[in-house]
């Protein structure tokens, strides 16, 4: 009679190691895949654009947000999801180059695409010195494809860099062309 155990054992042991074998060869890779989908994030930049110098406006005053200045200019950066997957609660940074104590951002604006349930843009304030001379978002979900046109207005023409980080994400920059 030990012998069947034994028959039923060996048994067990190959059905148990033929099934092992089937889920990790047909069942692994699936899992492997979703953790090797492309995340990116493309963006690309247009600026300064001059609106507003004194060879312009002369002596008049112009005030914008309770503060007088001379100049304005607006940076356009278009950013979107250029990856395969959705991109959830992703921190984005519009830092400008500069160290100027005047330096103001006037503005910032959103034009989304799709325009309606885009999902939630929230500004985060930043606890850095630089504070002034930054913004930061945090969108709540980025779809394949979906887009935003950021409109960021301030009295001088500085250079913009933008940042972003989540896990696995190519943050690309794409140049306009002329």
């Amino acid at each position: 009679e030990w012998w069947r155990w034994f028959i039923l054992s060996v048994i067990a042991a190959v059905i148990s190691g033929i099934i092992v074998a089937v889920v990790v060869h047909f069942g692994l890779p699936e899992l492997s895949e979703k953790d090797t989908e492309l995340k990116e994030l493309s963006y690309s930049i247009e600026g300064p654009i001059t609106h507003l110098e004194p060879d312009l406006t002369g002596s008049l005053e112009v005030m914008i947000n309770n503060i007088s200045t001379s100049y304005l200019f607006a940076y356009i950066v278009r950013i979107w999801n250029s990856g395969e997957v959705p991109l959830k609660n992703l921190p984005i940074r519009f830092v400008f180059n500069t160290s100027e104590g005047d330096f103001k951002i006037f503005e910032v604006e959103h034009d989304t695409k799709p325009k309606y349930e885009f999902g939630d843009i929230t500004e985060q304030d930043i606890d850095e010195d630089n504070d002034a001379y930054s913004r930061r978002f945090i969108y709540a979900l980025l779809n394949p494809k979906d887009e935003d046109t950021v409109t960021l207005w301030t009295n001088s023409p500085v250079s913009l860099s933008v940042y972003a980080k989540s896990e696995r994400l190519n943050l690309h920059h794409k140049p306009l062309k002329k």
